[in-house]
């Protein structure tokens, strides 16, 4: 309980003896379960919506009017 098992899935049987693919899919499922979980619940709060930020600072602001600005100069 609490983890999948595909343990009996994908079973074959060459010359007695039987190979188990689905003890491979066990892990490869254990794995990426585990691997969400860290990612949002460690990752994800640490990393902060990039555009919030660059909003907020009024440095980034006036350089991004400066290079609109120039940006249409070149055009015209």
């Amino acid at each position: 309980m609490g983890s999948p098992n595909f343990d009996r899935f994908a079973v074959v049987t060459l010359n007695g003896d039987d190979t188990k693919f689905g003890v491979l899919l066990t892990a490869i499922v254990n794995f990426l379960l585990v691997a969400d979980a860290i990612y949002f619940v460690v990752a994800v709060p640490m990393n902060p919506d990039m555009k919030e930020v660059a909003a907020a600072d009024p440095q980034i602001v006036l350089l991004t009017i400066i290079r609109d600005s120039l940006q249409q100069e070149r055009r015209n």
